[in-house]
C-alpha cells in the first residue's frame, strides 16, 4: 500500500462527500491515509456522532440496508456502498 497523496489531506478542513468519494477511491487503488488526516477524521466523525442519537426513527421510501460490524473489511463495506449507493 501506498502513502497518502497531499491532495487527499483533510488538514483542517471539514469532512465532505468529495472527500469520502477520493478517500474510498483511493482506499480501493491501495492509497492509505497519513497519520494526521486519520487523527483528524476520526475527531471530526466523533464530533458528529456525539450529536446524534443511538437509535433514530426513519420513514423508508424505498430500500434498506442493514449493516452490521464488518470486523474491519472495510472491502466489504465499499461493495454494499457500489450495491446500494452511499448512505443517507
Amino acid at each position: 500500500r501506498r502513502a497518502s497523496t497531499p491532495g487527499l489531506n483533510l488538514g483542517t478542513k471539514k469532512i465532505t462527500l468529495d472527500f469520502i468519494t477520493a478517500m474510498m477511491d483511493n482506499f480501493q487503488a491501495g492509497v492509505l491515509l497519513d497519520a494526521p488526516t486519520v487523527i483528524r477524521l476520526v475527531s471530526q466523525t466523533t464530533s458528529i456522532l456525539e450529536k446524534h442519537q443511538n437509535i433514530v426513527e426513519a420513514k423508508i421510501r424505498e430500500k434498506l440496508t442493514v449493516v452490521g460490524d464488518i470486523h474491519g473489511q472495510l472491502e466489504d463495506l465499499l461493495h454494499i456502498f457500489q450495491l446500494n449507493g452511499l448512505p443517507s
